[in-house]
């Protein structure tokens, strides 16, 4: 997938979850709601090189995806 928001960000549904957490913070805001949207967004963050080191196994065009596509979760920043 390299159209949409693929094409700006190599992990997009993380991006919209930890969105949606902060959604919920603003339409809840209490420490559980708070704390449940940093471990969300502490995962993926965490889980991100992981899962990329994985993919870029020999045979896959993952490496050429993550040239084209440098930043993972939020344009400009990482």
């Amino acid at each position: 997938m390299t159209e949409g928001q693929y094409a700006s960000v190599r992990h997009p549904a993380y991006r919209a979850a930890i969105g949606a957490g902060l959604c919920g913070l603003v339409l809840h805001p209490n420490t559980s709601q708070l704390l449940w949207t940093m471990f969300i967004g502490a995962t993926f963050i965490g889980f991100i090189p992981t899962e990329e080191a994985r993919l870029c196994s020999p045979g896959r065009g993952v490496p050429s995806y993550m040239e084209r596509t440098p930043w993972r979760l939020a344009r400009g920043i990482w």
